[in-house]
């Protein structure tokens, strides 16, 4: 009881510490999360939740959640006539979640909103269903994030492992889930104007990849037919290191539900490593060998247990230098006694974010930028008077590094409009070369406007290329005869790419 008092007085007070604050952002989203849990009464372990988050910025890196959701798993299912079915018609579990707490954010890359994720919480497990008790828990949570900017806001993918604990009358509550979240947050802060060269000192690729095909399991006792099938279908996030352009180590989770036709399913939930060979230099193919542990819930006595499982697939690979698609045949199969029984051949579709410049293995243009652009493309000439001496106000004088290729350039013009007697700059998105700014190593830009403009344009630049996809090490201004012409001459040198 003290507990659930105690659960109510922080979840309030972190609710109006957040609201007093006047310059708070906003970050709204859902997640939908799969995993294992236990209780105080006999559950088949397999569980599903989904929960709404609503939070507060405080600041780039700390912020407060709420957390509203729903979980819900099955009861264990005991087949006592061997046809399969289970014969128990006791209660599934289900509970109403309420948490919050802080979330921290450690950045590795702010232009593209990458870092890693912490998160702990108090909260309140309500049951709905079942014989289980209710009381408070604790919450905590470890994830990585990526996302991008746009109008003012951002939308972040965050993909997270979370533990849940229950005390005093709940202190038979345990859940282990692996969670994804979409949301939206309002922009309220600035980013740093640098970003990393090379996050984790990896090339890496991280995507979604789902399943649909045909499965079969011999089942036991043999009183029923000896081998039954039916459609089965996967969700499994993988994650990548790009060794070289052509080999990825691939790793990561899945679930798989398998329908055994006339008797009881059979959920599974593995966790996959092994080696992915990619041909996009010759033939957008690949050829994909993991393998891995199962765990198997359903009714008992199941036909798969638990144990090892290999997986081979192939198909088709494209896409281009920031993320790639993969479409292709897999089969799964048993690699002992326990699981030697399962076969599953799937049509499985997918896809990459790739962290640099060759992570995916699909930037196969060499003499050419991400965006298109020729390293050997002549710049463009602004049509500008002729420009007084220049004079550094930002940056350092540092030798750029030129060991991934020549600097390319390329220039964005500025929208300038009079509004009643005043003079409003706005730098158009499409004048912004992102895809060169993205897999940038250093960037110097040249401003040419005229003297009083100059101010608002360097604002202009800042806001509008560091809240996307880039960076700025140096600028430097130019003055122009012409009083409503501004530009920015990019010279952008290239960062790390797989060869």
């Amino acid at each position: 009881m003290r507990q659930s008092i105690a659960c109510s007085v922080i979840i309030g007070a972190l609710l109006v510490a957040s609201s007093a604050r006047a310059d708070v952002g906003l970050r709204i989203g859902g997640e939908l999360g799969v995993g294992v849990h236990d209780a105080d009464v006999p559950l088949d372990h397999s569980m599903l939740e989904v929960r709404v988050p609503v939070g507060f910025v405080l600041t780039e890196a700390i912020g407060l959640q709420l957390h509203l959701g729903y979980t819900s798993g099955a009861d264990v299912g005991r087949d006592g006539d061997a046809d399969g079915i289970d014969d128990e018609n006791s209660p599934n579990f289900g509970a109403v979640l309420l948490d919050a707490g802080p979330r921290l954010v450690l950045w590795t890359d702010q232009s593209s909103r990458e870092g890693w994720v912490i998160e702990a919480n108090v909260g309140y497990l309500a049951v709905t269903s079942s014989n289980a008790a209710s009381d408070g828990y604790i919450d905590f949570a470890i994830g990585r994030q990526i996302g991008w900017t746009e109008d003012g806001g951002a939308f972040d993918l965050q993909l997270e492992l979370r533990g849940r604990q229950g005390f005093e009358k709940a202190g038979n509550y345990r859940a282990l889930t692996l969670g994804f979240t979409f949301a939206y947050e309002t922009e309220e802060y600035s980013y740093d104007d640098g970003s990393s060269d090379e996050p984790f000192g990896l090339h890496y690729t991280f995507g979604p990849e789902i399943g649909f095909g045909a499965t079969a399991g011999a089942t036991q006792p043999a009183t029923v037919a000896d081998q039954v099938g039916g459609l089965g279908f996967r969700a499994a996030v993988r994650f990548g290191i790009a060794l070289t352009r052509g080999i990825e180590v691939r790793l990561g989770p899945d679930l798989q539900l398998l329908d055994l036709g006339e008797r009881d399913g059979v959920t599974q939930y593995s966790g996959m490593a092994g080696l992915r060979f990619r041909f996009s230099e010759i033939i957008p193919l690949y050829l994909e060998a993991l393998g891995g542990y199962t765990f198997s819930f359903g009714t008992l006595p199941r036909p798969i247990g638990d144990g090892g499982v290999a997986e081979i697939g192939t198909g088709a690979l494209m896409g281009g230098c920031e993320g790639a698609i993969h479409a292709g045949i897999h089969v799964r199969f048993g690699l002992d006694d326990s699981t030697n029984n399962l076969a599953a051949v799937m049509f499985v579709l997918g896809g990459e974010y790739g962290s640099l410049r060759g992570a995916t293995g699909m930037d196969e243009h060499e003499d050419r930028s991400c965006s298109g652009q020729s390293t050997d493309d002549e710049p463009e000439t602004p049509p500008v008077a002729p420009p007084v001496e220049p004079t550094a106000t930002a940056g350092t004088a540092a030798m750029p590094d030129a060991s991934y290729g020549p600097p390319q350039t390329a220039t964005a013009t500025f929208r300038v409009t009079n509004v009643v007697g005043v003079r409003r700059v706005e730098l158009p998105e499409d004048q912004i070369p992102l895809q060169l700014l993205r897999y940038a190593r250093r960037v110097e830009v040249q401003i040419v406007a005229p003297a009083d403009l100059a101010g608002a344009v360097e604002r202009e630049l800042r806001l509008s290329v560091l809240t996307r996809a880039g960076r700025i090490d140096a600028t430097t201004f130019a003055g122009s005869a012409a009083p409503d012409q501004a530009q920015a001459i990019f010279t952008i040198w290239p960062g790390p790419s797989l060869q």
